[in-house]
């Protein structure tokens, strides 16, 4: 993995960091020319996380749509709760990132 890949990705896991109640579980981007992901839970529920991913997903569509990304929740056999993932392919992966931080600093503005 290159430097500006790893920065990529730290740049998307920091986005969402920035969203209180986002715990990151996993990541992966092996090079430039792959997608990243990131694993992650929100809150403390699953009905927290679906609602949350069913915000996000719109939310993302709308401040980049020309972006390439996927959002699902998905369930790992032997888990209790449900997991979300944020893909993002390399070209998109800083809009996706920004779109993401521009959310949270918005979220903070509301409390």
């Amino acid at each position: 993995m290159t430097l500006a890949t790893a920065e990529g990705l730290s740049d998307l896991i920091s986005a969402l960091g920035t969203v209180h109640g986002v715990v990151t579980v996993d990541s992966r981007r092996r090079d430039e020319e792959d997608d990243a992901y990131v694993l992650f839970r929100y809150g403390t529920s699953n009905r927290e996380l679906s609602s949350f991913v069913a915000q996000l997903g719109p939310a993302l569509r709308l401040a980049v749509p020309d972006a390439e990304f996927a959002l699902l929740l998905v369930w790992f056999a032997g888990r209790k709760e449900l997991l979300a993932l944020l893909s993002a392919r390399h070209g998109s992966l800083c809009d996706v990132a920004a779109a993401v931080r521009a959310m949270a600093d918005d979220r903070l503005a509301m409390h």
